[in-house]
């Protein structure tokens, strides 16, 4: 009997992980579907098909589509048969290093400041208050009423309110400048936020960062990106992305009206930034659009202290293989976390911005152990 039930939550279980992946392949390929125009642009002649058919036959035990990879190229111009595309980072890679179920349990953002806590070398936003399942908590993690959570945020004017559950690429992520519990440009109030339809959320202090960050674009927290993984014992990092806003929003958010740029590990910037979008634009600018300041060369201090910090890091997230974290560097030269991202990770923000692979010399192995594990 027991047996029996144990091959029933396994079934069930697995179920649940296959109705996830169905939604990858749906989403990717609607996501290709929308970009098609691009894919139009880039043709490859007899032999650089055969090439990359190769190559992926040699390393992944089989061809895959040649989409993905046409449609990096048609947006930086750079060609790679070795770029991992969408479709197989969302449906095999991030699978591969981070199970189901764990990625899902790690994602819940009033969590990332428990996890990490425990290294001085980085700082966190102030947490002001937290729900959780309809449940307040305050700065201590104390459990408080509602007109206890009420009074604390009718004590602050600026905030950072985010969801703590969902929420990718910035969505439902507000910055608020409270006067007397009301914020008039975003027709937002206090009592608002604090609906008991509104069951998970975390409030917390808006962070200041560096000069040399802000001065890109004042408007936004722009929030740098390193990739760590794990592959045979050893910890990597990708190559690194920033996110600067645009347009006079206060969000960076890529998928709307932000700016993606690829960063060296010295911290200077490279020559484009792509203005990706949703709707696709693809657009790309050798200066902000804004503030007309000129990305390439200029030095973003603290890259190096991120790097360090973020593998050191990835050790209190067991059973993850591999992370994408939100950093900035705090106007006294901190690193500080905003964010940690195991689920729905984006393997197009080093690849495009870079063009180079996301997983660089150790590509052939990751393909090999995802092709071993199947």
């Amino acid at each position: 009997m027991k047996k029996t039930y144990r091959s029933l939550l396994t079934s069930i279980e697995n179920l649940i992980v296959s109705i996830e992946k169905t939604k990858s392949i749906i989403g990717e390929n609607y996501s290709l579907i929308q970009k098609r125009s691009l894919l139009k642009r880039i043709k490859w002649d007899k032999d650089t098909q055969n090439s990359f058919d190769k190559y992926w036959k040699l390393h992944f035990g089989k061809k895959i589509s040649n989409k993905g990879h046409k449609l990096y190229e048609a947006i930086n111009g750079i060609h790679h048969k070795n770029y991992i595309p969408d479709f197989l980072f969302a449906t095999k890679v991030e699978p591969f290093f981070n199970p189901y179920f764990y990625k899902k349990f790690y994602s819940d953002k009033s969590l990332t400041e428990i996890l990490y806590d425990k290294n001085p070398k980085v700082v966190f936003p102030k947490t002001i208050l937290v729900k959780c399942s309809g449940i307040y908590y305050d700065s201590e993690r104390k459990i408080i009423g509602k007109t206890e959570a009420e009074k604390i945020l009718n004590s602050i004017s600026g905030a950072v309110i985010k969801p703590i559950i969902g929420g990718s690429t910035g969505q439902g992520v507000m910055i608020c400048n409270f006067n007397e519990g009301y914020d008039k440009e975003k027709n937002y109030s206090i009592s608002r936020l604090l609906d008991d339809n509104n069951k998970n959320f975390i409030v917390q202090e808006i962070i200041k960062q560096h000069e040399s960050n802000s001065i890109i674009y004042p408007n936004s927290v722009n929030t740098i990106r390193p990739i760590t993984y794990i592959v045979d014992g050893k910890i990597y990092c990708s190559d690194i992305t920033i996110r600067i806003g645009c347009g006079g929003r206060a969000i960076n958010n890529a998928d709307i009206d932000g700016l993606l740029l690829g960063i060296k590990d010295d911290g200077k910037l490279l020559k484009y930034a792509y203005k990706l979008g949703n709707p696709p634009t693809y657009e790309k600018y050798d200066k902000h659009p804004d503030t007309n300041f000129i990305f390439e060369n200029h030095t973003v201090v603290g890259i190096d202290k991120i790097i360090e910090i973020a593998k050191e890091l990835h050790g209190f997230t067991p059973h993850i293989g591999m992370i994408s974290w939100d950093f900035i560097i705090t106007s006294d030269g901190k690193p500080a976390i905003i964010e940690a991202n195991y689920r729905g990770q984006s393997a197009w923000y080093p690849q495009i911005t870079h063009g180079k692979p996301i997983f660089g010399n150790q590509t052939e192995r990751i393909l090999e152990l995802i092709r071993k594990s199947h």
